[in-house]
């Protein structure tokens, strides 16, 4: 934590071979600039615990290398992007504390690598994808204190998790041990 404060320069985009770039605790507002999306060689993008604002676009899909990308405690609106969906060799995905809107995307079923995914404290409806099933490197999942409605996973990874990562939505049903009413 730096206190740095201001926005994140667009001329970022110049250290093409940029593998970590470390922003989180700081006082960054404004968007984060599109250009940070062509960092493609980008391994880890960590810019949690600021005050970013603006939206994920689907150029984050640019992000080909990175395998974490944690955004979490911001002030990030609009949804999820489904083109998360085409990045291979995530493993974190952490987008929790936000304002992000819409569904979560089926796509990111097909993030495989994926190990860790917190969409916690977001204002999120729509359903948990059943294409979640697929993750099969999955350890961690939260989507407590969203607006998710409908049945919860339970196969694959789904069968580790409990209602921890549930709490707090507006009408999810499911297994037991989620803690939440049987689906009809």
């Amino acid at each position: 934590a730096n206190q740095i404060s201001g926005s994140i320069p667009a001329c970022i985009e110049n250290v093409t071979s940029l593998r970590y770039l470390y922003l989180d605790s700081n006082a960054l507002s404004s968007s984060v600039p599109t250009t940070v999306w062509n960092l493609k060689d980008l391994l880890v993008l960590n810019l949690s615990s600021n005050s970013l604002r603006g939206s994920l676009p689907p150029e984050i899909r640019n992000l080909k290398a990175a395998i974490s990308i944690d955004l979490s405690i911001n002030e990030i609106s609009g949804g999820i992007p489904s083109s998360i969906g085409d990045m291979v060799n995530l493993q974190n995905l952490l987008l929790a504390y936000n304002r992000l809107e819409g569904s979560i995307p089926v796509s990111i079923g097909t993030t495989l690598s994926l190990e860790w995914l917190d969409l916690s404290h977001n204002h999120l409806t729509g359903t948990i994808p059943m294409s979640l099933e697929n993750l099969r490197s999955l350890v961690y999942f939260n989507a407590s204190y969203n607006k998710l409605r409908g049945e919860i996973p339970s196969k694959g990874p789904f069968s580790n998790f409990t209602g921890e990562s549930f709490i707090s939505n507006e009408a999810l049903c499911g297994a037991p041990r989620f803690h939440v009413p049987s689906c009809p």
